[in-house]
């Protein structure tokens, strides 16, 4: 199936992963410490975490509203109010009522989110809501929240 079909979810439900936070990190760190200055924190600051879609990923970075403008509203911004989104949306009862597996990630020069796909893949998206190719960066990434 094609990538739009994806996202407009037209392929079956896929199950929910559920993750302690110690199994979390370790996924992280597992798939992705060469990506990670030396001194990267990752910091988890809930107990379990369920795993989201592409489309729930992409949906809620699609839903924050907001206008360029450099230092006030620019990509660490975004990524805050990415989250706040997905709290948001966990509190209406989305994510079978759980916290989502989404959060933030500081590179040296950007800010984007990551998520827990379903696949138990860490997948990182951008602000336009396309999937950001962190192989083609080594020790960027610098902090990782959720």
């Amino acid at each position: 199936m094609s990538w739009i079909t994806s996202l407009l979810g037209l392929r079956k439900k896929a199950k929910r992963l559920t993750l302690g936070a110690p199994s979390l990190f370790s996924e992280i760190e597992r798939q992705h410490a060469n990506l990670m200055d030396a001194d990267c924190c990752i910091r988890l600051g809930d107990r379990e975490y369920v795993s989201l879609s592409e489309q729930e990923a992409f949906v809620a970075i699609s839903s924050v509203v907001t206008v360029y403008r450099p230092e006030t509203s620019d990509c660490d911004d975004f990524a805050v109010m990415a989250k706040a989104e997905v709290i948001r949306r966990q509190r209406r009862g989305d994510y079978d009522g759980k916290v989502a597996a989404f959060g933030q990630v500081w590179l040296s020069r950007h800010a984007i989110n990551f998520y827990l796909h379903h696949d138990g893949g860490i997948r990182f998206i951008n602000n336009d809501g396309l999937p950001y190719d962190l192989r083609l960066l080594r020790g960027e990434i610098t902090l990782l929240l959720a």
